[in-house]
């Protein structure tokens, strides 16, 4: 079932992956467009870099990273063991924005097998 729900970001203009973490990085669930294979140790390693600078600067916690350059990748922090990672052309990222805000509540609960 979070399988299908992932793969309605990928209706989105410009989504070309999105994937569901656990609060110890590891994969719930995944979809993308073929020949698309996201780096979990890359993004793993951007929020927790992320997550650290945060910390330093304020006491307040981080909920959603936004990074552009030729592509994109939003990272939101959906409860203390679910993460959603989309990436993909990034001139969309509010769109992205308002699919995750959507479909939340199933994010957050759905259970995913990897």
């Amino acid at each position: 079932m979070l399988n299908h729900l992932l793969s309605s970001f990928l209706q989105v203009k410009g989504v070309e992956h999105a994937t569901i973490l656990n609060g110890s990085g590891q994969l719930v669930a995944g979809v993308g467009k073929e020949g698309v294979v996201p780096d979990l140790h890359d993004i793993i390693h951007h929020l927790a870099s992320q997550l650290q600078l945060a910390h330093a600067l304020t006491s307040q916690d981080l909920h959603e990273i936004w990074y552009e350059a030729d592509h994109g990748q939003l990272i939101e922090i959906l409860s203390f063991d679910r993460i959603i990672v989309v990436r993909g052309e990034s001139k969309n990222l509010q769109l992205w924005r308002n699919h995750i805000r959507t479909h939340r509540r199933g994010l957050e609960t759905i259970e995913g097998i990897a």
